[in-house]
């Protein structure tokens, strides 16, 4: 398996990691929708330079910009429900290690049969006992 299969996972573990940690370290009197705003404004342009950075010379913002699909959009409200959802879990007194293990495995879960339903993808024998441990795992952590 190549380092390039592996590398975009790693960033997204590392990156989840920092946002739970980040989360759960905003300031208990912040406004959330205030927090979300300078949060999306530093992530827009975060996301700016690196789009810009990898066009080069070529940037071609409207014709990429009509590559985008209402899925772009429609992210953008799910974006905002996960991070209210965090936010206000770990206000509410949500240890960070159990929250996000209990939504990661929740959201697995659900996303099993989507997979399956709407995107044609398959689940080998073996990670039928995967699928038990998350159950078991989910129950185990309920009963605390």
């Amino acid at each position: 398996m190549s380092l390039s299969l592996y590398l975009p996972l790693a960033l997204a573990v590392l990156s989840f990691v920092l946002y739970n940690i980040f989360q759960k370290s905003i300031a208990p009197n912040a406004d959330p929708y205030l927090s979300l705003i300078v949060t999306y404004i530093v992530a827009g342009i975060t996301a700016a330079i690196a789009y810009f950075v990898s066009k080069g010379d070529a940037v071609r913002v409207f014709q990429d910009f009509r590559q985008l699909n209402w899925a772009t959009f429609a992210l953008g409200f799910a974006v905002v429900g996960i991070e209210l959802g965090f936010l206000f879990a770990y206000r509410n007194g949500w240890n960070i290690s159990v929250a996000s293990l209990l939504v990661n495995v929740s959201v697995g879960l659900i996303l099993i049969p989507v997979g399956l339903l709407f995107f044609r993808e398959h689940i080998a024998p073996a990670n039928y006992i995967g699928i038990v441990l998350c159950i078991a795992g989910l129950i185990l952590i309920a009963k605390n």
